[in-house]
């Protein structure tokens, strides 16, 4: 038997349109247009115009040294980078300003912890824990200021504003 869609001609296509490149010379934010449309998706925007998010190296490499030198030095690292460039980036200012205040939050912990030895000396078993909490959460910091995210202590007190 025939099958009836033999007898339909097979119409083509019509031919696809590229869009033209734009020119050389004229920039996106020029405000010049090059008279064509494209239809080219728009580009991502940088890093620094997403929330939250920090493009520069620079900044986040000192942000990222300001928690981990809480590791070994105490508050005293974190002091010196936020005092050293409170001023030069905003982003840095917030991050060793955190770093700072965890850090004399766990110094302030250890003070207590040792006091409280004389009450009753098993708390001598909370150091251990006390400095592994320190170092897991100023290696978290460390990780997201890399990646440009502002981090926030769980525990911390917010003592320098």
């Amino acid at each position: 038997m025939d099958d009836p869609s033999d007898d339909i001609p097979l119409q083509s296509a019509p031919p696809v349109r590229r869009p033209e490149p734009p020119a050389p010379h004229a920039s996106a934010g020029s405000g010049f247009s090059s008279g064509g449309t494209s239809g080219a998706a728009p580009p991502e925007p940088p890093m620094s115009a997403l929330p939250g998010i920090e493009s520069d190296p620079n900044a986040r490499n000192l942000a990222m040294l300001a928690h981990l030198l809480g590791i070994v030095s105490s508050f005293v690292g974190p002091l010196l980078i936020w005092v050293l460039k409170k001023d030069s980036h905003p982003f840095v200012e917030d991050q060793a300003k955190e770093a700072l205040n965890f850090q004399i939050t766990i110094a302030l912990a250890y003070f207590v912890l040792s006091i409280m030895m004389w009450i009753w000396w098993y708390f001598w078993a909370l150091f251990p824990l006390l400095s592994l909490a320190n170092l897991a959460l100023c290696l978290l910091a460390a990780v997201q200021a890399s990646n440009g995210e502002r981090f926030r202590y769980p525990v911390a007190l917010r003592l320098v504003k």
